[in-house]
C-alpha cells in the first residue's frame, strides 16, 4: 500500500526515486510497476521500462503503442533479452535514438523484416550507420545494401570482420578499392551540374519525353551527365535522389528511372553495363519474357519513394 501511495505521488522526483529503487525487483506489486511504466514523465518510467522483470512483452508493446518516445522508448530498446516482437515495435517508431539503442543491445532479438526496415531508414539517416554496421546478425541481403551507402571508414571496419560471408567481404573490398581509385574519375565523367548537358536535356524534353534512341546515343558517346539528367527529368524523381542513385551505382533505382522513362528492359541492361558507377555484378538483366526482372509494383514504389 505504501508503494502504491508513493507511485501515485504528484512529485516526479519522488516517483523517479521510487522507480530507480524498485527497477530490478521481482517482489513488488505488479500494479505499482505498471503504473510507473505508463507514467507520462519518461524519466519516471524509464528505470522500470529498462530493468523490471515484471513487465511482459505485451505490456511493453502497449507502452510503445501509447506513444512512448525518446528516453522511454530507448529504455525499452536497452532491455536484456528483448523479444523480436518488441524490437519490431521499437524499430517501427522510426525513432533514431531508440533504434540506435536497439542495435547496440546485443541481447535483443531482431528479425529479418525489422533489419530490412532499419536498413531502409539508415539509407536516409546517417546517424544509424555506425550502429547498423557494427551489429552482428544482420542478414546478408541487408548487409549487401548497407555497404552501398556507408562511408569509407565503416567500409574498412566491415572489411576487418570475420563473421561475414566471403562473397560479402569481397564486395566490401571492391567497394573500398573503387572509392580509393575511381571516385574522382567517375565524378569527372558525371558532372551533374554540366550546364550544356542540362540545356540539351531540357530542349529535348519539350514534348514531355526524350526518345529512347537519343538517350542510348548519348550513352554510347559517354555523355553520362546528359543520360542521368534525362532519366531524372523523364522519370519525375527529385534531382537529389536521382543524383544519389547514379553516384552510388544503385542499379535498382537507375533501372526504375529507366522504366519510368520508357526504356525497355534490354536498354536498361545496356545502360547499367555502361555506367561507370555500377558494378558488373549489380547489372539487372531482363527476365525470361524480355521484361524487367523487377516487378511492376516494386518499380512503382521505388519511383514513388524517389519522387517524395
Amino acid at each position: 500500500d505504501c508503494l502504491e501511495i508513493l507511485a501515485k505521488d504528484q512529485l516526479a522526483a519522488i516517483q523517479g526515486v521510487m522507480s530507480e529503487a524498485i527497477r530490478s525487483l521481482d517482489d513488488v506489486p505488479q500494479n505499482v510497476v505498471s503504473m510507473l511504466a505508463h507514467d507520462i514523465d519518461e524519466l519516471v518510467a524509464s528505470p522500470v521500462l529498462e530493468f523490471s522483470p515484471l513487465l511482459s512483452d505485451e505490456e511493453l508493446m502497449d507502452v510503445i503503442a501509447n506513444g512512448a518516445q525518446g528516453t522511454g522508448l530507448s529504455a525499452i530498446a536497452r532491455r536484456s533479452d528483448l523479444a523480436a516482437e518488441v524490437s519490431e515495435k521499437v524499430a517501427a517508431s522510426d525513432n533514431s535514438e531508440a533504434i540506435n539503442a536497439l542495435l547496440r543491445n546485443d541481447s535483443a532479438s531482431i528479425n529479418e523484416e525489422t533489419f530490412s526496415h532499419i536498413t531502409d531508414l539508415a539509407e536516409k539517416d546517417e546517424s544509424l550507420h555506425q550502429s547498423l554496421a557494427n551489429r552482428s546478425g544482420v542478414p546478408d541481403q541487408c548487409m549487401t545494401r548497407i555497404v552501398e551507402f556507408v562511408g569509407q571508414s565503416l567500409l574498412k571496419q566491415l572489411g576487418e570482420r570475420n563473421d561475414l560471408d566471403q562473397s560479402l567481404l569481397s564486395r566490401i573490398s571492391e567497394r573500398v578499392n573503387w572509392n580509393l581509385t575511381d571516385n574522382d574519375a567517375v565524378g569527372a565523367k558525371i558532372n551533374f551540374g554540366d550546364p550544356e548537358a542540362i540545356a540539351r536535356v531540357r530542349e529535348d524534353f519539350q514534348d514531355g519525353t526524350i526518345p529512347r534512341f537519343i538517350i542510348m546515343r548519348e550513352l554510347s558517346d559517354q555523355q553520362y551527365a546528359y543520360v542521368a539528367n534525362a532519366l531524372i527529368l523523364s522519370s519525375g524523381v527529385k534531382q537529389k535522389n536521382g543524383v544519389r542513385a547514379f553516384l552510388r551505382g544503385d542499379a535498382k533505382k537507375i533501372a526504375a528511372m529507366a522504366w519510368q522513362s520508357g526504356l525497355d528492359a534490354f536498354s536498361a541492361q545496356v545502360l547499367l553495363e555502361k555506367l561507370p558507377t555500377v558494378f558488373e555484378a549489380e547489372v539487372i538483366s531482363p527476365d525470361s519474357t524480355g521484361g524487367y526482372a523487377i516487378g511492376k509494383s516494386e518499380l512503382e514504389l521505388t519511383i514513388e519513394e524517389m519522387a517524395a
